[in-house]
């Protein structure tokens, strides 16, 4: 399932109007870039969620590459360069060496080398994020996605903390057709991931998805809860789970500091940005590719089931960054 250009456009249409109606006013036609116009492009940038860090370099960038032009520049040169740095910084994100690992997480001192995967087991997708991020309805959203490009899924509700997490994660694996299975709550959340993992070798499932405690927690306690169901995935599979974090777009530079705790405590494979339709700090994005390296691998942009696409670098800077869609906005 590809989400179209055009829905994509509509998605990020805030995070847009935000950038393009600044930058639209410092632009009506050629501009000095002087020291003053600089330290402007730089502010708009960095309201829009993009990071200092990212924002200081694209300036420097700009710069650089247009005093061959003496100096001055229109909206489109700047727009190249800004649509051109953001899709090889979104492009070239990958995880960073973790302070923590799933081999240091389960406590039994095994390394990523020793464990061997065990034939027909199922791939496991690990879901975490704080409460309120859009989790549950995420993983939904996955499963619809996964399903319908041919994979077997099944939904495992171990966010037993909260009884409301598991009823809606049943209501979702209804709406989209997939199996869900599920305990009562405050049951060990170990014990769900062994029935659901067992249940999808039984009925020949190739994919478990599971969602986890979306509370707030210490470090420690995290790496305990999470260890104990990554040591059960590694001996039900032979295999360590795949990380995505949920981040809420809204949350802006809270979504960046979120991500960075939780990729201090376990380790992440990658990002599911939700509610970027409603929001015009899209830019977070960036700043999370550029200061913590993970790779945004699905983005929500509504509350309908197909509202979610695969992660593409080009597509995102394209719809943010053409000109066409600057003289719209």
């Amino acid at each position: 399932m590809v989400l179209g250009f055009g829905k994509l456009k509509k998605g990020l249409a805030k995070t847009r109007s935000n950038m393009f109606g600044k930058l639209g006013d410092l632009f009506s036609g050629k501009v000095k870039l002087d020291v003053e116009t600089l330290e402007e492009i730089e502010e708009i940038l960095i309201s829009s969620d993009l990071g200092v860090k990212t924002s200081t370099r694209i300036v420097s960038n700009i710069e650089k590459r247009l005093k061959e032009a003496g100096g001055e520049a229109d909206l489109e040169s700047v727009l190249e360069v800004i649509r051109n740095d953001i899709s090889d910084t979104l492009t070239s994100a990958k995880p960073k060496k973790q302070s923590a690992s799933w081999e240091l997480a389960t406590g039994k001192g095994k390394k990523k080398q020793d464990i061997e995967p065990i034939p027909d087991a199922p791939r496991v997708i690990f879901v975490v994020g704080v409460n309120g991020t859009g989790k549950t309805t995420s993983i939904g959203k996955l499963a619809a996605h996964l399903k319908a490009n041919g994979e077997t899924v099944l939904v495992a509700a171990a966010d037993t903390f909260r009884a409301a997490a598991v009823a809606q994660l049943k209501l979702w694996s209804e709406r989209v057709g997939v199996d869900c299975i599920q305990q009562g709550q405050n049951a060990d959340p170990a014990a769900v991931v062994f029935d659901a993992i067992s249940a999808a070798k039984a009925r020949n499932i190739n994919t478990v998805i599971v969602d986890t405690a979306g509370r707030l927690h210490t470090k420690t306690n995290l790496m305990d809860e999470l260890g104990k169901v990554a040591r059960v995935i590694i001996s039900k599979t032979g295999t360590l789970p795949e990380t995505l974090l949920v981040v809420d777009a809204n949350t802006g530079h809270n979504g960046l500091q979120q991500a960075k705790s939780f990729t201090e405590t376990v380790p992440v494979d990658g990002l599911f940005l939700t509610k970027l339709d409603g929001t015009a700090r899209g830019g977070i994005v960036v700043a999370i590719a550029e200061d913590l390296g993970v790779p945004v691998k699905y983005i929500g942009v509504g509350e309908q089931v197909d509202d979610i696409a695969e992660f593409d670098a080009d597509a995102f800077a394209e719809t943010l960054f053409s000109i066409s869609d600057a003289n719209q906005s």
